[in-house]
């Protein structure tokens, strides 16, 4: 595999960084427009599209897979590309908005966050090691 982030060129007064992003499911050019899939889905577009959209990578929430379908889940089917049948590379944010956000569901400790699942009631402990 390549060097992960390529340089392509620099514009703009800020000398702003135009790149390439290599991952194992393929590269991203960079900048570039995320559409947002957050259960893993994108609402209205069959994620075999997304190519021929020009969309390079497809952004997930975390803590939304967590809690639906859940990690075992993922795990058995060999990931959230083989999942939800994603043809393009996938970033996952942390789920850190949602937990921060949703304040009343969450209990922070030096150790991790205590948070539970706004729709079903879920409670589960969140740890560096288990996001």
């Amino acid at each position: 595999m390549s060097a992960p982030f390529t340089l392509l060129g620099r514009c703009g007064p800020a000398m702003g960084r135009r790149g390439r992003l290599t991952t194992a499911h393929g590269p991203i050019e960079t900048p570039n427009f995320m559409p947002v899939g957050t259960y893993g889905t994108l609402r209205g577009v069959p994620s075999h599209l997304l190519p021929d959209l020009g969309a390079q990578v497809m952004l997930v929430n975390f803590l939304h897979l967590f809690f639906y379908p859940g990690p075992k889940a993922l795990e058995r089917a060999g990931g959230v590309h083989r999942f939800f049948s994603i043809p393009v590379p996938v970033l996952a944010d942390s789920g850190g908005y949602q937990v921060f956000s949703l304040g009343s569901h969450r209990r922070v400790r030096e150790e991790g966050v205590s948070f539970q699942d706004p729709r079903s009631g879920r409670k589960e402990f969140l740890t560096p090691e288990n996001v």
